[in-house]
């Protein structure tokens, strides 16, 4: 198998770089390298080789990032069935969820657009970890915006919410509107399965459960 060369350049894409101290809790063994040098950190490492490691404050970050890996890379994968319009492909998240979806919407240009069902309006719990397990925990990501805002990035693709319409998602429709696409943002009720015969493809993902 041929081996992949890295790209000239990283000029255009989202590079984020994580410690291995934040990745996992490796504060104690820290400690031992700042107060007693590295041989006795050496040693640390080497009697303790066998235990597994702690989740640290970034780990869940990773757990995140990796889910919308994983969506994009099923959209690359639709996308290149013959049967399916690239162009007209939505995704479909329910509950908590329902944010990696939003996600992956505002990375991809190509995704026509989003079901949202009984999604939250807020994320919660960024730190500590020890606080929360909650599926919308992105790190820090509340010193730019909540999800509301995240779904603005999507304009003027269509949202499309069902179930539970959390009450802060109208802070997204009132955008939608203020800037003359009121008509993509929609309000469903009933079951998500009626819609799909309404949708502009067949090139819709499973529902992310």
């Amino acid at each position: 198998m041929a081996k992949q060369s890295m790209p000239n350049t990283l000029s255009d894409k989202l590079v984020i770089a994580i410690s291995s101290r934040v990745l996992f809790n490796l504060s104690e063994s820290h400690q031992v390298f700042e107060e007693e040098g590295l041989d006795a950190y050496a040693r640390y490492q080497i009697e303790r080789e066998d235990e597994v490691l702690e989740r640290g404050e970034a780990f869940p970050l990773v757990q995140k990032l990796l889910r919308i890996n994983d969506i994009l890379a099923a959209v690359a994968t639709i996308s290149r069935e013959q049967e399916v319009n690239p162009e007209a492909i939505y995704l479909w998240g329910k509950g908590n969820l329902a944010v990696p979806v939003i996600y992956s919407a505002v990375v991809n240009s190509q995704i026509a657009g989003v079901i949202l069902e009984d999604a939250p309006d807020r994320h919660v719990g960024i730190t500590p970890v020890e606080a929360t397990e909650c599926e919308t925990a992105l790190f820090h990501i509340l010193k730019y915006a909540d999800i509301p805002q995240a779904c603005g990035l999507i304009f003027p693709r269509r949202i499309i919410l069902t179930g539970k319409k959390s009450a802060g998602l109208q802070w997204t429709k009132a955008l939608y509107g203020d800037l003359g696409a009121g008509e993509s943002f929609v309000e469903h009720e009933g079951a998500v399965t009626a819609l799909l015969n309404n949708l502009p493809s067949r090139g819709l993902a499973p529902p992310m459960r």
